[in-house]
């Protein structure tokens, strides 16, 4: 409701701001929907908190393998590990705005399972890895690949929960770093 000269045509805007109220058509059983909810709770929150916990526990691996042999196995000095720790993060960094770009475009059935077998092939990689040089490059693939898991966590639950009852699922998969964290250190040690 632009007029020439840019002045804005009040009237319409006056006219634009009555509030219409719409009923709904269809009624929604409270009970029908909590179960509702709770069965995509178990299939999405189950296997979002997972994922936010092997990726933490798969992101603190470094540290463990490093101390259980990997500084000999490779001939790592301390500079070459804090490069390899940061190469990771630098892939991570990287890949976390077009992530969210794409999972956007994309299915996010094909996108996320497509990454984590990426994911996992480069781990793969990283067992037989001979040399630092094969480390940074496997770190930093490494971070482009878990770069997108949370952003297609958040855009999932996003799709799927109320605003209202998102922070709660949210918090609840952010909670899987931390757990991860403090099972890693026994898992690392377990496995040396």
């Amino acid at each position: 409701m632009l007029q020439k000269g840019n002045h804005l045509d009040t009237t319409t805007i006056v006219e634009s701001t009555e509030t219409v109220v719409i009923k709904p058509s269809v009624m929604i059983d409270p009970v029908k929907e909590r179960k509702l909810r709770r069965k995509i709770d178990l299939r999405l929150m189950v296997w979002s908190f997972l994922a936010a916990f092997i990726n933490m526990l798969d992101r603190n691996n470094m540290q463990n393998a490093y101390t259980n042999g990997m500084e000999e196995d490779l001939n790592l000095n301390s500079s070459v590990y804090n490069w390899a720790v940061t190469m990771f993060f630098i892939g991570y960094v990287i890949t976390q705005i077009p992530a969210n770009m794409i999972i956007i475009r994309m299915r996010p059935n094909i996108f996320l399972p497509t990454c984590v077998i990426i994911w996992g092939g480069v781990l793969c990689f990283m067992s037989i890895v001979k040399d630092h040089k094969g480390l940074l490059a496997l770190r930093f693939c490494l971070g482009v690949a878990e770069a997108t898991l949370y952003p297609c966590i958040a855009f999932i639950l996003g799709t799927w929960y109320t605003k209202e009852e998102l922070s709660k699922r949210q918090a609840l998969v952010d909670t899987g770093g931390p757990v991860a964290g403090a099972f890693g250190g026994m898992t690392g040690g377990a496995i040396a």
